[in-house]
């Protein structure tokens, strides 16, 4: 039970639950429903390729050749084997988290990360309970992407413009695989809100409010849409910001507007 405390305490507000109902499945939602009213399903359409992206092989290709992403140099590198590995030893998925976070070299938390999936669900493991890190563990330099849903495609191509071939190959392949990222957060995120009988988009943009995140764009819808993003998750906060300043420069053009006409009044009312 302690544990249980303990990981409940380092989870955000919007998505702490009973055990009671963890693992038992809800109907999804659009809005925030009480426990006595059941939630109405809303639309989801998972991204097309999540199923095979979860069940391929590790991929080593982490460095980039002339033809593109490649194994690095030297002996081929086999596939670890789950039983030699800490995550072996683990008995939940929850445990094998807590590894994950542990872990801060990149390389190392993919491969765990591929084998505690691999594990939980060839071997049906429970979800169960375990301590989560203070705090997750980070690499010495962090390499950050930034928007490469969004991002990432228009910046293909002002690096074609420059001429940079090499590097909007690099910036096209990244925002391919961002694809699968978010489609796999979107899922989870979808997932845990089912089995807490909480509604996705409202979770969603609560989750927002409490860490002051602001969304800005411009999105990319399409990508969005395919990766299962649903639209009024996030394009309503964008739209109401842009009609808030819509409003403002009609207010400024009026303002603008009466400022001249005073300065002509004034000017044809003077002395001759």
């Amino acid at each position: 039970m302690m544990q249980y405390l303990k990981l409940a305490a380092s989870c955000p507000p919007s998505l702490r639950w009973s055990p009671s109902s963890a693992l038992r499945p809800k109907p999804l939602s659009s809005s925030t429903s009480s426990p006595s009213s059941p939630p109405s399903r809303i639309e989801y359409t998972p991204w097309p390729g999540l199923r095979p992206w979860r069940e391929s092989l590790l991929n080593h290709n982490r460095f980039w050749g002339p033809n593109g992403p490649q194994p690095p140099p030297g002996p081929a590198l086999a596939s670890p084997d789950p039983g030699r590995s800490a995550v072996g030893s683990a008995s939940s998925l929850a445990e094998m988290g807590a590894l994950v976070l542990s872990t801060g070299d990149p390389a190392s938390k993919s491969e765990l990360s591929h084998l505690a999936y691999c594990r939980w669900r060839g071997e049906n493991l429970p979800v169960g309970v375990s301590r989560p890190p203070d705090r997750p563990a980070r690499p010495a330099r962090p390499e950050l992407e930034a928007r490469g849903l969004d991002a990432g495609p228009r910046l293909v191509q002002k690096l074609v413009g420059f001429g940079d071939n090499m590097t909007s190959k690099i910036v096209g392949r990244i925002a391919d695989e961002e694809m699968a990222h978010v489609a796999v957060g979107v899922d989870w995120f979808i997932s845990i809100c089912q089995k807490m009988n909480h509604a996705p988009c409202s979770t969603f943009k609560d989750i927002l409010t409490e860490y002051g995140v602001e969304l800005k764009g411009p999105f990319n819808y399409s990508a969005r849409d395919e990766a299962g993003i649903p639209r009024d998750w996030y394009a309503s906060s964008s739209t109401n910001k842009q009609d808030g300043k819509e409003q403002l420069s009609v207010v400024y053009g009026r303002l603008a507007h009466i400022i001249s006409m005073e300065s002509e009044n004034s000017s044809s009312s003077g002395p001759a």
